[in-house]
């Protein structure tokens, strides 16, 4: 059914005179590029983009075949597309191992489990099909350690991987702190993409300081942590700290793989996002333009890097109204993944919000609901019931709804949204600020009842004024949407 709708000619953008977007979809469209992007950065993806949650893959261990390691001898085995090997090491407290799997001809992502099966970490750090991806760890407590090796790719063909427990001794002081560190790292970007960016700005900066007093500047664990905390300053909005972080980011990577790489090219995309927040376009329209060339180069015009840079500008000139370009970027990104990725994968479904919202504000919602309705449908099945993505789709139904007329349909909408909110980033959070504030336009349409209206609008400006302060657009557009039951109940 998709692609019928993306095979039917495209929308008359140049016909419409004025498009407006609710300032929370503008917003949306900021934050997914952020969770959906730069978590990936680094070729370290946190679990909740790319993977079902932590307890299936936990579960999914029990049904496999585990290899235990020994030290001194590899193992080689051939992997592919939709296929997982699964590793064990044990140690005892107080151990330090390390584990290096050679790629040759696939590239693979590592998962590391505790002995409790919690996921500690991904590892992908060169995103090619050759070389060799290290895993390091402490153990905690006694017991197995396992590693999950998957193709980075659903459809990759396959390749042939060596993997080698190459040392175990007593953990130096110094490396247990860079295994904390590690994982202060990890669990800050899965903060971060849950909307919980107070406790991942406080681990990510605990990071940084630890990483960089042990292994100086020039190292990629410490450009990975200036990048992660300048995205996390860029998400609360603080956007000179952002810069400023960003920059040293760069300097760093520059030293330490130079500048015509991905993980360059990395940075330059979370400098493109500041500049965008800021409002100037046109830098960052240079910056994803610069991301994009070094990108196609390194990996490709087809890879998945590229179609990251194709989002990034599609956004871009969706904010600026080129909405044709927009449009055309969109596809082509979407059909990169979709080639790649498969069509039930988070990227893909990340993509179709997206597309969906360019048509929403098009005003095309014939067109925008199954498309939102296909990415609501990924992120069901792959994630948690109460993940925050789950709520954004929901939302994001609920306004096509709404400016389609259904208000009922509006309404469900809304209130399901606000309860996956509630659970997910707490009762006082800008989504659920949001779905007040939604449902406040919906009673104030649907039924003109401008009691429940107002209630709504004032809850939704309580919350906002204690996240953001008295001046900010998000408040402001609550006290603006205040003002019309007032006014129509005769309060002037």
């Amino acid at each position: 059914m998709f692609k019928m709708i993306i095979g039917r000619p495209r929308l008359n953008f140049s016909a419409r005179k004025s498009l407006r977007l609710l300032p929370l979809l503008l917003l949306w469209l900021w934050l997914q590029c952020a969770h959906g992007q730069n978590a990936q950065a680094w070729g370290r993806r946190p679990s909740p983009l790319q993977s079902p949650p932590q307890q299936q893959s936990a579960e999914a261990q029990n049904t496999q075949a585990v290899t235990t390691l020994e030290s001194g001898r590899p193992v080689e085995r051939e992997i592919s597309g939709g296929q997982k090997h699964v590793y064990q090491v044990a140690l005892t407290e107080g151990q330090y191992a390390n584990v290096v799997v050679e790629q040759r001809g696939v590239d693979v992502v590592a998962r590391l489990f505790a002995a409790d099966g919690q996921l500690i970490a991904d590892v992908d750090s060169g995103r090619t099909t050759q070389g060799a991806e290290r895993v390091e760890l402490v153990a905690e407590v006694a017991g197995n350690y396992k590693l999950e090796i998957a193709p980075s790719l659903p459809k990759a063909g396959a390749g042939t991987y060596a993997i080698q427990l190459s040392e175990v001794r007593e953990a130096t002081a110094d490396e247990k702190s860079l295994y904390e560190a590690r994982k202060q790292h990890y669990e800050s970007l899965r903060l971060n993409e849950a909307g919980k960016s107070d406790k991942a700005l406080e681990l990510a900066d605990r990071a940084l300081a630890t990483r960089e007093k042990i292994l100086g500047l020039s190292h990629t664990d410490v450009a990975a942590s200036l990048r992660a905390l300048g995205t996390l300053y860029w998400s609360k909005g603080d956007h000179t700290r952002a810069e400023e972080t960003l920059q040293r980011a760069m300097g760093a990577t520059a030293k330490i793989s130079g500048t015509e790489t991905l993980d360059y090219a990395d940075v330059i995309h979370a400098l493109a996002q500041v500049r965008f927040s800021k409002g100037d376009h046109a830098q960052a329209e240079q910056l994803n333009q610069r991301a994009r060339s070094i990108r196609e180069k390194a990996a490709g015009p087809d890879s998945l890097a590229a179609a990251s840079s194709l989002l990034n500008l599609a956004v871009l000139y969706r904010t600026t109204n080129d909405l044709p370009k927009s449009e055309q970027l969109f596809l082509k990104a979407l059909a990169i993944r979709e080639k790649l990725l498969g069509s039930d994968h988070m990227e893909v479904s990340v993509l179709l919000n997206f597309l969906g919202l360019l048509y929403y504000g098009a005003g095309d919602y014939n067109s925008a609901e199954p498309i939102l309705r296909r990415s609501l449908a990924i992120k069901e099945k792959l994630l948690e019931p109460n993940h925050r993505q789950i709520a954004v789709a929901l939302n994001n139904l609920g306004l096509v709804e709404w400016k389609k007329g259904d208000y009922e349909k509006a309404e469900t909408y809304h209130r399901r949204a606000m309860g996956v909110y509630e659970k997910a980033t707490g009762p006082e959070s800008n989504g659920v600020a949001s779905s007040f504030h939604n449902l406040g336009i919906i009673y104030k349409e649907a039924s003109q009842n401008y009691a429940k209206a107002e209630e709504h609008y004032r809850q939704a400006l309580t919350i906002w004024e204690k996240i953001y302060g008295e001046y900010n657009a998000s408040t402001a557009n609550a006290v603006t949407s205040l003002g019309y039951p007032l006014r129509s109940a005769g309060r002037l």
